[in-house]
């Protein structure tokens, strides 16, 4: 005999609570495998505007993805995110510089990129040296909150320095020669100019030799319960992807050039960012 459709719909077995039907029944979700991530606008590198939110997001969403997570990554203020993944209202940093103040609150992945720092100037300002030494007594400006700048604030009461809260900031200063020169990864601030302030793209010079070599991890808060269960998926994941050729398919993607391999001296720095 054939059923009515409202003795199948409302069958005791169709009754049954999603919860015992385990993680896998239809419309179930696992919030243990969604990745919550925030990274910052950083050139090509990220943005909102840009595809994929540009070449980290890319990047961490592929190899979250390959671990097994669903990713989850918004582009806020940098101050921001650095608060909230420290409060786990985030998993992590998507990308930051090893070796700054965050070392105390923060563990670290294997790198997205292995960034030179330099001094960025105009052509007017009259530098031709990038050793710290040579800029004694200029107006430097830096980005508030950045790690890996170690080097550089152990003697900043030798320079005017000047913190600001993003990079469009600090170029717009340059751009005013408010500043002699700007403090960070030069392909990102090159970068960002050839946007924001076209005009300027020319009058730019980085100055070497580089101040620093900077390693760019991942950055999750040693208070996060599933901050191992999380380093050792996505390490392994990232491994997997880096010797598949992810790097050179995302670079061309994003039409940007990283670097993204450790010397024998930046593997030092980075184990001992381990926790």
């Amino acid at each position: 005999m054939r059923r009515s459709l409202a003795a199948i719909l409302f069958s005791p077995l169709l009754l049954v609570p999603m919860t015992l039907l385990g993680p896998n029944a239809v419309g179930a979700e696992n919030d243990e495998e969604v990745v919550k991530v925030c990274y910052l606008n950083w050139g090509k590198q990220g943005g909102k505007h840009l595809p994929e939110q540009g070449f980290i997001p890319d990047l961490l969403s592929t190899v979250l993805r390959e671990a097994g997570y669903k990713p989850v990554i918004d582009i806020i203020p940098w101050l921001r995110c650095l608060e909230m993944v420290k409060r786990s209202k985030y998993d992590f940093v998507g990308s930051y510089w090893i070796g700054g103040e965050g070392d105390k609150w923060f563990d670290y992945f294997l790198p997205t990129t292995v960034d030179r720092i330099n001094f960025i100037t105009t052509k007017d300002a009259g530098l031709t040296s990038g050793r710290f030494e040579d800029l004694y007594g200029k107006r430097v400006g830096f980005l508030k909150g950045a790690g890996g700048l170690k080097d550089f604030r152990d003697r900043i009461d030798k320079y005017v320095a000047i913190e600001a809260s993003n990079d469009h900031a600090l170029i717009k200063m340059l751009d005013h020669r408010r500043i002699d020169a700007v403090l960070s990864n030069s392909p990102h601030i090159t970068s960002l100019a050839e946007t924001s302030f076209p005009d300027l793209v020319d009058d730019l010079v980085v100055l070497q030799p580089p101040v620093q070599t900077n390693i760019a991890s991942p950055a999750i808060a040693v208070g996060n319960p599933r901050r191992k269960e999380m380093k050792e998926r996505y390490n392994r994941a990232y491994k997997k992807l880096v010797a598949g050729g992810m790097y050179p398919r995302l670079m061309k993607k994003h039409d940007i050039r990283v670097d993204y391999e450790m010397t024998d001296e930046d593997k030092k720095v980075f184990m001992n960012a381990q926790r």
